[in-house]
């Protein structure tokens, strides 16, 4: 595979059971096989999720992926677990998307990786990868050292 997509990595989506019982599942034999799997375009979550996983393993070719474009992966959490793309284009795509972020404080927002933010977008990266006073990852910043200290492990139990 020289160029693939996320629809390349869908683990399909298999035709309907017409033996299911609520008490015992599908009845069929274990190897029965449930009709054609259905065409996929990539935008199921199994397919894009599989597709960054190849592409975080590997250094894959990535066809016209435009430098001028925001695109970000959007997740909900707790009572709203959807899942979407959005892209932001134009002379104002990073006040957008910076806009469309602190719209939504209960999602979380990723770099795709088949289409990597620009570095010319600096206060989205600023946003997507916080960086604590010590220079490090924010997110796993633990205090005035960085680290935990050992009253913080001991209250841990470590």
């Amino acid at each position: 595979m020289t160029n693939p997509t996320a629809s390349d990595f869908c683990p399909g989506h298999g035709g309907e059971c017409d033996a299911y019982s609520f008490d015992f599942g599908c009845e069929h034999p274990i190897d029965h096989d449930h009709g054609v799997r259905s065409y996929c375009d990539g935008t199921c979550q199994d397919a894009r999720d599989a597709f960054e996983d190849e592409l975080n393993r590997v250094v894959l070719y990535l066809p016209g992926y435009d430098h001028d474009a925001i695109v970000l992966d959007v997740r909900g959490c707790g009572y709203t677990p959807e899942s979407y793309r959005v892209t932001f284009t134009g002379p104002d795509a990073e006040a957008w998307a910076l806009a469309y972020m602190a719209a939504r404080p209960g999602f979380y927002f990723n770099e795709v990786s088949c289409a990597p933010v620009s570095r010319r977008f600096r206060a989205v990266h600023e946003r997507l990868y916080p960086v604590c006073e010590h220079g490090m990852s924010a997110d796993l910043c633990m205090g005035p050292d960085h680290f935990m200290s050992a009253a913080q492990e001991a209250a841990m139990g470590w």
